[in-house]
């Protein structure tokens, strides 16, 4: 696996639509949500009902419900991975 560590940022509303939109630069073929606080939480392409909107407010649960000077100024962050050429291909059970 070949990670790619993305800075912090501050705007979940932001980085949904780069991840699960039509790229620009790179294709995000079958993006995966692989964690958040809440492990039930659906992702795009596997709950096809669920928008952007709604899985960002999801996300953004936590520093919601924090009073507003306890919130983190960045609290989104992002960690891309793929696979190497020689890596085993895991299959959504996996």
């Amino acid at each position: 696996m070949i990670p790619r560590i993305q800075k912090r940022g501050q705007r979940t509303s932001g980085l949904l639509p780069y991840l699960y939109g039509p790229a620009k630069h790179e294709e995000h073929d079958d993006p995966h949500l692989v964690a958040s606080w809440d492990h039930n939480a659906p992702a795009p392409g596997r709950a096809p009902s669920l928008t952007l909107r709604q899985l960002q407010q999801l996300l953004d649960q936590p520093v919601e419900n924090l009073d507003q000077a306890e919130r983190p100024g960045k609290h989104v962050w992002h960690l891309s991975v793929r696979n190497a050429a020689e890596d085993q291909l895991l299959t959504d059970e996996e």
